[in-house]
């Protein structure tokens, strides 16, 4: 794809974003109306995304800095809101197509939490960070770790990619990094870090529901 038809479609993106914050934040609620926040859930906003699933392979790489700059700024948005009765912020950790928003559409209606962080947590400095910009916050946190075994979460991978009502891909080399990657919170919390130690982290194994 040219440069310049690249740098239009990450402005034209961008301008969706923005253009009303309000409107995309209800884009981002889930049935129940909690917010989740989830990079890749914004593509679909974009037209020439959302009508060209064969594009999707390129387009999705190219928008994900665009998308998750601003899940970051709304992240911080939403911390900064007054403290009320639901003061937990659910956190995933887990490789690409491990099954964490399957496990979300439950999990994370449960009363008492805030909103939602759906993020892979495979880089475990930024995933810490985020952990204490919610504590400073005088929130509560809960980390959900959802495991697959990697066989498994590849044939997932490629089931989802042929779905026309996701068709995302998802690079196998970047499927390797996220899913290696996110089982560092799950070792520090295990060996006590200072982070992570005496915040609840709750393992669910979705290959282990497929057998």
């Amino acid at each position: 794809m040219p440069i310049e038809n690249r740098e239009r479609l990450i402005q034209a993106f961008e301008g969706i974003l923005r253009r009303d914050v309000e409107d995309t934040l209800k884009r981002m609620r889930d049935r129940s109306g909690r917010i989740v926040l989830n990079a890749d859930d914004l593509f679909k906003m974009l037209p020439e995304y959302e009508a060209n699933p064969a594009d999707r392979k390129i387009l999705g790489p190219m928008l994900y800095p665009t998308a998750r700059k601003f899940t970051d700024e709304i992240y911080e948005r939403l911390l900064s809101q007054p403290l009320g009765s639901e003061d937990t912020i659910m956190l995933t950790a887990g490789g690409s197509a491990t099954g964490k928003s399957t496990i979300l559409r439950t999990d994370g209606r449960r009363p008492g939490v805030e909103f939602i962080l759906d993020t892979t947590f495979s880089n475990t400095e930024r995933g810490l960070l985020q952990i204490e910009k919610a504590l400073e916050a005088g929130r509560k946190v809960e980390i959900q770790y959802v495991y697959r075994g990697f066989k498994s979460l590849v044939i997932a991978m490629l089931r989802r990619a042929l779905d026309p009502a996701s068709g995302r891909i998802v690079p196998i080399d970047d499927m390797a990094r996220t899913h290696f990657g996110a089982q560092g919170p799950y070792w520090l919390h295990w060996q006590g870090f200072r982070m992570t130690a005496g915040l609840p982290l709750f393992l669910k194994r979705t290959d282990a529901m497929e057998n």
